[in-house]
């Protein structure tokens, strides 16, 4: 079996930041670095994203780390298609519908068997690809905090600035490029939206992140074959 890659709709998910250990500095950059920190730091949570143009989810997982090993349900749409993943830290099972009647499998140990850990981490579950943020390319940043602690920070970005980071390199023309993260009184993302236009498109995506650190098992979503 060949590993299925995971369903990439909103570019700022699969975007890692350049790796430069000196970042420079912007609004909310301790914010954000603890965010990312917190995150990283989960046993478990379920992430849901949503295309805010068509209303419909197109990404969900929940995860739980079982040690050092990730559990994890998912479910990805696409042109479709709908991609089901399960690991329960033994066997991977995977289906694509409406094309495939049954369930495949691959046991721990045989060819075609893979997943994720705290040392090679789903991007969902790692806070440093999660939330990125191109610091020079910033054209403006503003934060909003409410009376219960939460903050809200939304970055404008430069999009002719932006073509300078190596993760936009080959990417369409992009007019608008922002990023709203919503941080909780701890200081955990609970939300963060992208609003981008490429190629005289809009795109809308936004992430809920729920039930962090509230999840015992992982069990495999049901589905109508």
């Amino acid at each position: 079996m060949k590993k299925v890659k995971f369903f990439i709709y909103m570019i700022v998910v699969c975007l890692c930041l350049n790796g430069c250990s000196k970042t420079p500095e912007y609004t909310g950059k301790t914010d954000i670095e603890k965010a990312r920190s917190l995150h990283t730091g989960l046993e478990s949570a379920k992430l849901t994203m949503t295309d805010n143009i068509s209303g419909e989810i197109i990404q969900e997982i929940e995860y739980l780390f079982a040690g050092e090993v990730m559990t994890y349900m998912y479910m990805g749409k696409d042109g479709g298609k709908t991609y089901y993943e399960y690991n329960n830290g033994t066997e991977l099972d995977f289906i694509t519908l409406p094309d495939e009647k049954e369930w495949s499998f691959a046991a721990k140990g045989s060819d075609g068997y893979y997943t994720y850990s705290k040392l090679s981490r789903h991007y969902f579950a790692d806070g440093d690809q999660l939330f990125a943020v191109y610091p020079t390319a910033i054209s403006d940043a503003v934060l909003t905090e409410g009376e219960d602690g939460s903050k809200t920070y939304a970055y404008m970005y430069n999009a002719e600035a932006l073509k300078d980071y190596e993760a936009f390199e080959g990417m369409g023309d992009i007019a608008i490029f922002t990023m709203t993260y919503n941080l909780d009184s701890d200081g955990y993302c609970t939300r963060f939206t992208n609003d981008y236009t490429m190629d005289d498109i809009n795109y809308s995506y936004t992430v809920e992140i729920s039930e962090m650190n509230g999840i015992e098992k992982i069990e495999r979503t049901e589905v109508l074959l």
